[in-house]
């Protein structure tokens, strides 16, 4: 299973290089207004993805922000342009980005200096937006808080240089240490910061309102806070989830599989509309509405090992060059031409195939294997555009 650590000091590092590896398309549902679903944007070379209230930014492999929704208080209208950005967060009302080296732009509602406070200088690792206040990781660990500063969320903030990750809600905010425990502080009105999990295996967490969400490092959910529907104590069972993310009133959760899991307050479908199957890379929730993207290269192994096997390859360039890739599970960076800096799920991968897709972007290979090669993990890379299929195991 592969953890999300999305305060790791390697993020500033690798988000661009490692960009393309994980693109997608973007699925939005829920509260449709401001165009929260029908505007957002189409294409299948996106990032990332973060929210707020009434509005929602992704991140291309460009390093390119988009923003949609509400732009009442110039939260669209305000996103920065250009390329080079490598992480994106949403607070209510406000948005934040980081540029390649650590500098953070701010822009939407500043009536607290949420906007107009952005620290100056670079090197931030991971930036995160609340209400009315804002957070950003400091490659050395530290926090730096700004904007209001009710129930002390940003005066509070605790100190220390080991701290990976920090997520801010709506007047209270948490933080996760490197040796995997948590601290909150703010306002404890739901019991967001007294009924903080204990503990020292946790790996990610996550807040937008009232209530807050952890990933323990062997696969399983924690949640706390307020609970009027269901946010806390409708939080699934199961040790294989690998991301998380909290909205107003309900919650998401990215099993390793690639398959959602929501529960929480579902008055506009925001939980019953999360869309089925497997094959998303990373999740984002907003006050009443969800995102996700989708993978959009796949590839698929039918047949039985040993035997006759079909690796059938979907969604790549058309006329591209796809290489299949066979290995060992593990990760592995591959510095090679074309596509130097180019990550995989595989340990030792070599070459076992090159194909060329099709028109419509597919790609076949029948292949009869000996029982030697059951077990092997087989992966496919776009040569055109750099970027790798899901695994499969033969």
């Amino acid at each position: 299973m592969i953890l999300d650590y999305p305060g790791s000091v390697l993020l500033l590092a690798f988000a661009l290089a490692a960009a393309a590896q994980t693109s997608g398309r973007i699925v939005s549902w829920g509260w449709e207004v401001n165009g929260l679903v029908s505007n957002t944007p189409a294409g299948d070379d996106f990032v990332q993805i973060a929210a707020g209230w009434q509005h929602s930014l992704a991140l291309d492999c460009s390093g390119i922000v988009t923003s949609w929704g509400s732009d009442a208080h110039g939260q669209i209208s305000g996103t920065p342009v250009g390329g080079g950005f490598a992480q994106i967060a949403g607070g209510w009302y406000h948005s934040l980005t980081l540029r390649a080296d650590g500098a953070i732009v701010s822009w939407g509602r500043d009536e607290a200096g949420q906007v107009a406070d952005t620290p100056a200088g670079g090197g931030f690792v991971q930036v995160s937006g609340g209400w009315q206040h804002s957070h950003a990781l400091h490659c050395d660990g530290w926090i730096a808080s700004w904007g209001w500063d009710g129930s002390g969320v940003v005066s509070d903030t605790p100190l220390g240089n080991d701290f990976i990750q920090v997520a801010g809600g709506a007047w209270h905010s948490l933080a996760l240490r490197a040796d995997g425990s948590i601290v909150s502080w703010g306002w404890d009105g739901y019991g967001q910061v007294s009924g903080t999990p204990a503990g020292a295996d946790f790996v990610a967490v996550a807040t937008k309102d009232d209530h807050s969400l952890a990933l323990r490092r062997d696969g399983t959910l924690a949640s706390w806070g307020r609970d009027d529907a269901g946010q806390a104590s409708g939080t699934p069972l199961g040790n294989d989830f690998a991301r998380i993310a909290a909205g107003g009133l309900h919650s998401l959760a990215l099993r390793a599989d690639g398959s959602l899991a929501a529960w929480g307050d579902d008055r506009y479908g925001q939980v019953s509309g999360a869309p089925p199957g497997s094959g998303n890379l990373t999740i984002a929730a907003g006050y009443y509405h969800a995102l996700v993207i989708e993978r959009t290269f796949t590839l698929a192994a039918n047949g039985s090992c040993p035997g006759a096997i079909t690796l059938e390859i979907r969604g790549a360039t058309p006329g591209a060059s796809v290489a299949i890739l066979a290995g060992a599970e593990g990760a592995t960076v591959r510095v090679a031409p074309p596509c130097a800096d180019l990550r995989v799920d595989l340990a030792a991968p070599r070459v076992a195939a090159l194909l060329t897709a099709d028109a419509h972007g597919a790609a076949s290979l029948t292949a009869t294997l000996g029982a030697a090669a059951c077990g092997l993990r087989v992966q496919a890379v776009d040569l055109a555009r750099c970027r790798p299929s899901n695994p499969v195991t033969l």
